[in-house]
């Protein structure tokens, strides 16, 4: 019987690396697409008429405005994270 033949695997090479500064106008897309998935949530429970319906809080930091400096989006964006 003939051994089968062993191929060894082809891995790819990894590298980590920080990803680029977030702009202003990806924050905001971010913060609308959490508004509206809050929108959506809201709506689901209505329809639905469930009784015990979680209120969800309105997001708490507004849009950020054209030139924010970099400090001020990484803190916007953490808390839309814990949003």
């Amino acid at each position: 019987m003939a051994a089968p033949a062993v191929n060894a695997f082809n891995v790819p090479t990894v590298t980590i690396t920080a990803p680029p500064n977030v702009t202003t106008d990806e924050t905001n897309q971010y913060r609308t697409a959490l508004a509206n998935t809050r929108l959506a949530l809201v709506n689901v429970g209505i329809f639905l008429g469930l009784q015990n319906v979680i209120a969800l809080p309105q997001i708490p930091v507004p849009p950020l405005a054209q030139g924010a400096a970099q400090a001020v989006i990484d803190a916007q964006i953490q808390h839309l994270d814990l949003y």
